[in-house]
């Protein structure tokens, strides 16, 4: 269970109801609505832990050093720190929190956070060579074909699992030599 940040501060009790308000106008998922507003709220409580409880004593730097500590920060559950994905979705809260609080009229301090590169998201491409031993370890039988046809199109294609089992007869175009993929990620 995620611990409970309770904020002492009215005005950032406000701040963060007028934050997931935005975000539900500006159509934001309602998962986004809920988690994102719980970032800020995290951080706002860490504000109040400095002795900063109102908007006008908030400066662009205390954004950074918030991101600082959570990098450091042991996950409850893991017992391990942050990945960049959970710590990027503090960076994001925090980066519209500050837009927020801009747009709005609030404050002219914002801040703009950088994500962090994620090391583990680098796809490996395979060598030619790879690709080639792939090839030769499908068999020559019916369920080979059917392989070596998978490989073409997953491979060839740079397909998704879920892109590729989605993909029907009418799919393929024969007279333009194209592949439509109707349910594709990007």
């Amino acid at each position: 269970m995620d611990k409970i940040y309770l904020l002492h501060s009215d005005e950032y009790k406000l701040l963060q109801q007028g934050f997931a308000e935005w975000l539900a106008i500006l159509g934001y998922a309602n998962t986004s609505v809920v988690s994102l507003p719980r970032h800020v709220r995290e951080f706002l409580h860490y504000q109040e832990q400095g002795c900063k409880t109102s908007l006008v004593q908030l400066e662009a730097p205390d954004a950074s050093l918030f991101i600082e500590q959570i990098k450091v920060k042991i996950g409850p559950r893991t017992g391990k720190g942050y990945s960049c994905g959970h710590i990027n979705k503090y960076i994001q809260a925090l980066n519209l929190f500050s837009t927020y609080i801009r747009q709005t009229g609030r404050t002219g301090i914002g801040f703009t956070l950088a994500l962090m590169e994620d090391p583990r998201n680098k796809p490996d491409w395979l060598t030619r060579p790879e690709i080639r031993r792939l090839y030769e370890a499908i068999s020559d039988d019916v369920l080979g074909t059917r392989d070596r046809a998978m490989l073409a199109v997953y491979y060839g294609c740079g397909l998704r699992l879920s892109e590729g089992a989605a993909l029907t007869v009418a799919d393929i175009i024969t007279d333009r030599k194209l592949l439509y993929v109707e349910k594709s990620k990007g």
